[in-house]
């Protein structure tokens, strides 16, 4: 998939989201209570993008995030580790 098509594609499977509804969720839920840098939406951004671009690993992942600006722009992050990606993890209410 060609650069062009990968942020039209993108930003037709984030525009639906309804960030603010989805925003409200996570506040009500408590999702994001103890994070620190990947909140929710970001891991949601992050993960289509891989998954669009067929990144098939943590460290291609975060080595893209660091290299790419219009990604750092759209998730809202400069970098991210493959750690961080890994220990990413909805709590259990």
């Amino acid at each position: 998939m060609d650069n062009h098509t990968t942020k039209t594609v993108f930003k037709k499977y984030i525009h639906p989201l309804e960030t603010k509804v989805v925003q409200k969720m996570i506040d009500s839920s408590k999702t994001d209570r103890y994070v620190k840098k990947l909140d929710t939406l970001s891991f949601m951004k992050l993960f289509i993008l891989a998954q669009l671009k067929g990144l098939s690993s943590l460290r291609r992942i975060s080595e893209t995030v660091k290299r790419n600006k219009m990604v750092q722009q759209e998730i809202g992050l400069k970098s991210i580790s493959k750690s961080q990606c890994k220990n990413q993890s909805i709590p259990n209410n």
